[in-house]
């Protein structure tokens, strides 16, 4: 019996975890990501823990992959939320490459009904918030890339101000931001024209 213990341990902690990723597009199954900037990508992540997970202290996964870390509490069990965001290069079927990301979404505790619901709400929240703003993009490959730093003047250039500005009131009409985020982030891409 005493045998057995560490076996149904691991066996329970194995069950006790979730993982979901935006990589695969549940219709098609084909390698879906996100033409958004890292910026973006990281406000977004954030935004979905803190709707999902209100009143948690969120913290900042750093290193070579980074995102957001939280713990979902339920009576006496816990569950471990993480949201981390890949940067990638895609490469479409008609050789047009993208700059994007794809998210993964993961979680792990004792609290297993209720830990994994929050992790499917938090993962859907989130597609859905990217899906509102980022252009989702069927690629045929993908290339790891490191985070750009941030850098408005350069993105403001190359993008086109015009279309920063768009983006930016985008956002402001679809509520994931506030006037003031509006007002804000618009002030900085015109002084940095």
């Amino acid at each position: 019996m005493r045998r057995c213990l560490p076996i149904l341990a691991a066996a329970l902690v194995a069950a006790c975890s979730t993982h979901f990723s935006s990589l695969q597009d549940d219709q098609s199954s084909r390698t879906t990501i996100f033409a958004i900037d890292d910026d973006l990508a990281f406000r977004l992540a954030f935004e979905a823990v803190s709707e999902t997970l209100p009143g948690r202290k969120i913290d900042q996964v750093e290193g070579a992959v980074r995102g957001y870390h939280t713990t979902f509490r339920f009576a006496l069990d816990t569950y471990s939320q993480q949201v981390l965001v890949f940067p990638v290069l895609g490469r479409t079927s008609s050789g047009d490459e993208v700059r994007g990301c794809y998210y993964e979404v993961s979680g792990s505790g004792s609290s297993f009904v209720q830990g994994r619901a929050k992790n499917v709400e938090l993962f859907e929240c989130l597609i859905g918030k990217a899906r509102l703003v980022g252009n989702p993009v069927i690629v045929d490959e993908i290339t790891a890339t490191t985070y750009q730093p941030r850098n408005l003047g350069a993105s403001t250039q190359s993008g086109g101000l015009a279309k920063r500005l768009t983006q930016l009131k985008q956002l402001l009409d679809q509520g994931l931001i506030t006037q003031q985020d509006y007002d804000t982030k618009k002030a900085e891409l015109l002084r940095d024209m």
